[in-house]
């Protein structure tokens, strides 16, 4: 038997996703996850898929080639799309990470 949630942990959570990405000056700006709608029919891969297969390397270590086989996307643009999304997290993150250097 399933129960209802209570109603202030849904408003706990919703001012969290709001604060946490949505709203401006939140940790994790909608530049990071979200992009315009492609007319396109061939999509390109979409921010949020780019931000989880570098978290999951950051947070894994996965050779390019389990990553590839994981997202379906090419190690060649693994290669190339990491470091853009990875500076792009060190500046919305900036205040809360020490970089050497």
């Amino acid at each position: 038997m399933s129960t209802c949630p209570n109603e202030n942990e849904g408003y706990t959570f919703s001012d969290y996703i709001l604060k946490s990405y949505i709203e401006s000056g939140c940790l994790f700006p909608p530049e990071l996850w979200a992009s315009e709608p492609s007319i396109s029919p061939r999509e390109a891969v979409p921010p949020n898929i780019k931000l989880l297969i570098t978290l999951r390397y950051l947070a894994t270590g996965d050779s390019f080639s389990s990553l590839m086989y994981l997202f379906r996307v090419s190690k060649q643009y693994i290669s190339a799309m990491l470091p853009v999304v990875i500076k792009a997290i060190v500046k919305a993150l900036k205040k809360y990470i020490k970089v050497r250097g």
